[in-house]
This record gives structure tokens, sequence and C-alpha cells, in this order.
């Protein structure tokens, strides 16, 4: 079957439009935070924004909190059983409900933002 030399041309035009508008540049206000602001650690497995407007990050040294100032940062404490189970964090995330849930390698928790504490969820 050949195909109408003005439906291949009409394609190239619409191709075209689409390569120039995704070629506009957008710019957005980024800000690179490290080791030096406050961050536990250089490598950040998952990082959200809440419904709050604080950006949590997941380290494989704890669950870090930003509020647009500092840092304020989670560790698991064996003596502490309000706090992580596991100090490496492997995804954050918010439900419905604006409760924040923190993965490590076996067991979920979650931040209870009222009482300031995290407890755990076991299988």
């Amino acid at each position: 079957m050949k195909i109408p030399v003005r439906y291949i041309f009409a394609l190239y035009l619409q191709l075209s439009f689409i390569s120039a508008a995704c070629q506009q540049h957008v710019s957005l206000p980024f800000e690179m935070l490290t080791i030096n602001d406050g961050l536990s650690q250089g490598f950040v497995s998952s990082i959200i924004q809440d419904k709050m407007g604080l950006m949590w990050s997941g380290t494989s040294d704890g669950l870090n909190r930003y509020d647009g100032y500092k840092f304020v940062i989670y560790h698991h404490d064996p003596s502490d059983s309000t706090s992580l189970s596991d100090s490496e964090i492997n995804c954050v995330f918010e439900d419905s409900k604006q409760r924040l849930w923190s993965w490590s390698e076996k067991l979920f928790d979650y931040y209870h933002r009222k009482v300031i504490e995290v407890r755990t969820l076991s299988h």
C-alpha cells in the first residue's frame, strides 16, 4: 500500500511542532541539599513532599524531615520503642489520611504527627 506524500508531509509537520513544543525550557526553582546542610547521608532512596509542605527523605542513615530551614533526622534506637524499626529507609510515602509511612527491609513504620512518635507494623 502506497501512502500519499501529503500524509507523510502532514505527519512531518505535526512531529516538528511537537518537537519544538517539547524543547521549550521551563525554569523551576531548585535547591540542592547535601550532608553539609544537615542531610543524614548523601544517598537518598526516596523523597516526597507531604500535604503540609514538609520534605521527607529516606536514606540508609534514617528518615530526614526538612522544613525549608533545617533537617530533623529520625533513627532507630533500640532503647526507644517509639523510634524507627530500622534506620535504613527504602521508601517514604503519604497515604490518603496524611499518615507518613516509611518502609525498611521488612517492616513498615508510620509517623504519628500529633504524638511525634513512630509506630511499627510487623507482618
